[in-house]
């Protein structure tokens, strides 16, 4: 009897385990990417569908294996119903071991597998009724989405192919064959396609999405151009075609976009106007304005090549000079070695002659960007000194000044483009005048130099009168009497030797935790720290952001709206209240972009998550694996998030988001591009990257900051906890990284095209924006109008 006991025991163990190995659901395991989300299996479809289907047994064993079946679709719905996993696969393994060949029945058993989390059962299925019906596009779109979210990017290209084929009626394997050859041709001339239906061009979208997933580039850029002739008002669209050209070095396909996507924006504005000519006027300044999106683009476009030929069709397009093969499953890029690459582009393709030559781009102080920046201020400023010398040469206005009173040396020195600046200080065209000329706030190129601390740049300051020293002494002495006067003319500058001593403690507050290591390490800081209770935004403007220079903001966060947020953010009152929002949890920021995985999860479950990890290290324990991190991108309205956030609570936390005042946009004149709300535990961060201006507001929490100045910045995929451990140190030896440690309310500005890397040393809870300020704004001018009647019109 006892034995008897102790077996009946162990099997309802083993029964236990298994339930529970079953229980654990979550399908949404990648983000969707296609347009419909897939359908669970109801009862009441499952009798429709049975019914409609059950003629198709043509014999007595099929008609049996019908009936079972049914019943246990019904048996697994209602399981389903009750989130009863393991009883819904054992419903459908009845119907499963009777081999059934009905495509119906098929589809609807591969469906209760992948719900029940068994895709790959589900997949064979899903994929025997495709076979038999392959112009179902139920089967067909169903069958594509779980062959990617099992990482199967081929398997759900072929599946999608094979759907097309037979519908528009072509041989197997010519899909991509004719994608080519229509991808030219005019919108009247797809009509046959258009005609095929909703569901093929459904499909056809789905196709370019897995093309590009899997860098297949002429199919990508093929689906691409077909899908911008067959939607060419989707701006959204054409903005992301340029993107994707300007990553392969296609940059006059790129520019053409662009200048088409403005043309039809300016003809909606100005309906009488023809936008084609003031659009072409201003191209290469259109092209000095997206410069740092080209670089940044191709930059990610190298550090996802993981093969040779991809990296060989690149080089060719831009001529073959640039050997890529470094690049091959790299981990970083540096954005000197990509502006070098693109301007080879830009010399091969000659860009800029035929913007000139054969489009009528004007080289005049008239035609400007909206901060008053002609083209050689834009090409200065990422170092592209064979560009500048042929616009030089083209007759390019020298003397001009944007709206800030810099000229192209001013550009020049503010991004610390050291070989640039030395060629045109010897450079005969270059005016002496120009040297010494002073911006709008009365600094000359000398005191931008001084306040950057910027190195080999001392040919720029004269020898002293006082001395006969060589022009390293003049520029020592100069930037020490420099720095003594900035000193005692900002009141809002925190004492610099404490800074530069570091302090410890640690003051997250809401509740909100610190990892235990963290709170005896210091919060030394290498940029100015600024007391935000005397700092305005013009002094943000004047002192830091026209020279594009990073701040922390100690207690930035003083207005009334962030006190409410602190208090809806209270570790206890957020979980409650925002738990089940969903976000993409990933190792770095846009995993997926970079062909990383990335989960869906709601705050509440990844708060659990984090409570893991924080009693880890309270029991001396570190994970592997680097920690996870949410990190989202957010509408422009309460309407919903980007990356599959759900609606509950939506609306309160898009209302949580605001521009802190001390950078104000009625003053500073910043553009918001992007609004990001990030949660990680201590230890997770995101890598070194660069991008435009942005401004970082941390609620709660601490973050240790890594920046790079844009000479020497670069891009990554690398967790941030491997490059403390690999690359920091070598960056610290040869004294090209800032470090600074922000706090629970302070405000970080990083300003453009600056690398940076972001370790969590505590919990952290915040919000981040990118926005566009300066050389990247630009918009084509109204119309000039030249009578009261014309204005009219105009309105």
């Amino acid at each position: 009897m006892r034995k008897l006991l102790v077996l009946v025991f162990g099997a309802v163990v083993v029964f236990v385990a298994v339930a529970l190995r079953f229980s654990h659901f979550n399908h949404n395991t990648i983000g969707n990417l296609f347009a419909r989300p897939p359908q669970v299996l109801d009862l009441k479809s499952v009798e429709e569908n049975e019914r409609d289907d059950s003629a198709r047994g043509e014999n007595g064993d099929n008609k049996n294996s019908d009936t079972v079946c049914t019943s246990a679709m019904k048996t697994a719905s209602q399981a389903l119903k009750r989130n009863l996993k393991h009883q819904c696969i054992h419903a459908i393994g009845k119907c499963a071991l009777l081999e059934p060949t009905n495509p119906t029945i098929q589809f609807q058993l591969g469906e209760l597998y992948s719900v029940c989390d068994e895709v790959d059962e589900g997949l064979i299925w899903l994929k025997r009724a495709f076979e038999q019906e392959p112009t179902n596009f139920q089967y067909a779109h169903y069958t594509m989405d779980m062959s990617f979210r099992e990482g199967d990017v081929i398997g759900s290209i072929r599946v999608g192919e094979q759907y097309v084929e037979h519908v528009l009626g072509l041989k197997k394997g010519q899909w991509q064959q004719t994608l080519l050859d229509i991808s030219y041709s005019p919108k009247e001339e797809l009509q046959w396609l258009v005609d095929a239906g909703d569901e093929v061009l459904m499909i056809v979208r789905d196709l370019h999405r897995m093309y590009n997933k899997a860098v297949w580039l002429p199919a990508t850029n093929a689906s691409f151009r077909l899908l911008a002739t067959l939607h060419e008002k989707d701006f959204q669209l054409m903005q992301s075609f340029a993107d994707f050209s300007a990553s392969v070095g296609l940059f006059n396909q790129s520019l053409d976009l662009v200048m088409n996507k403005l043309e039809l924006e300016y003809g909606i504005e100005y309906p009488l106007v023809d936008a084609k000519q003031p659009v072409q006027e201003h191209g290469l300044v259109l092209l000095g304005a997206t410069l740092d999106a080209f670089l940044i683009n191709m930059a990610r476009r190298l550090l996802i090549a993981d093969n040779k030929d991809v990296l060989d069709l690149i080089s060719g397009i831009c001529g073959g000079e640039i050997v890529l093969d470094k690049y091959i499953n790299t981990v970083y890029v540096t954005m000197e070695e990509t502006a070098a690459l693109v301007e080879q582009c830009f010399i091969h393709q000659k860009i800029v002659t035929n913007l000139i030559d054969a489009k009528g781009a004007l080289l005049t102080e008239d035609v400007v960007s909206d901060f008053g920046f002609v083209p050689l201020h834009l090409f200065a400023s990422v170092g592209m000194s064979r560009i500048v010398n042929l616009l030089i040469e083209r007759k390019s206005p020298l003397d001009v000044t944007n709206s800030l009173g810099q000229t192209l040396i001013h550009s020049a020195v503010l991004r610390d483009h050291s070989a640039l600046l030395a060629k045109l200080w010897k450079n005969d065209k270059v005016a002496e005048s120009m040297k010494s000329q002073r911006d709008r706030f009365g600094r000359s190129v000398q005191d931008m130099i001084c306040e950057h601390s910027w190195g080999n740049m001392d040919f720029a300051f004269p020898s002293s009168s006082r001395t006969s020293h060589s022009s390293n002494s003049a520029a020592k002495e100069y930037c020490e009497e420099y720095n003594d006067r900035r000193i005692q003319s900002r009141p809002y500058l925190l004492d610099m030797a404490m800074k530069r001593s570091g302090s410890t403690g640690s003051s997250v507050g809401g509740g909100w935790k610190i990892k235990r290591s963290i709170t005896r390490q210091p919060k030394q800081c290498d940029i100015d720290v600024v007391d935000g209770a005397v700092f305005s935004v013009n002094d943000f403007l004047v002192d830091y952001l026209s020279l594009q220079k990073p701040v922390l903001i100690k207690n930035g966060l003083l207005e009334k709206h962030w006190d409410d947020v602190r208090k809806r953010w209270e570790r206890n009152f957020f979980a409650t209240n925002y738990g089940k929002l969903q976000f993409e949890r990933t190792s770095i920021p846009y995993a997926a972009s970079f062909g990383l995985e990335a989960n869906l999860t709601t705050v509440s479950d990844f708060m659990d998550y984090m409570d893991e990890q924080h009693s880890a290290d309270l029991d001396g324990f570190e994970d592997l694996d680097a920690p996870s991190y949410i990190f989202s991108s957010m509408s422009d309205s309460p309407s919903g998030f980007h990356d599959h956030v759900s609606q509950t609570g939506e609306s309160l936390l898009h209302n949580d988001f605001k521009i802190p005042d001390c950078i104000g946009p009625s003053v500073s004149e910043i553009q918001t591009r992007t609004r990001q709300f990030y949660l990680g535990p201590a230890g997770s961060g995101a890598p070194m990257h660069v991008h435009s201006g942005a401004w970082n507001a941390l609620v709660f929490g601490r973050k240790r900051w890594f920046m790079v100045p844009p000479s020497h910045s670069f891009y990554s995929i690398e967790h941030p906890r491997d490059f403390v451990e690999e690359v920091l140190p070598s960056l610290k030896s040869a004294n090209s990284v800032l470090g600074c440690v922000q706090e629970s309310g302070d405000v970080m500005f990083v300003p453009e095209m600056w690398s940076h890397a972001v370790i969590n040393e505590a919990e952290s809870i915040g919000f981040a924006s990118e926005f566009a300020w300066g050389g990247s704004v630009f918009s084509i001018p109204p119309p000039q109008v030249d009578n009261e009647e014309d204005e009219v019109l105009w309105q």
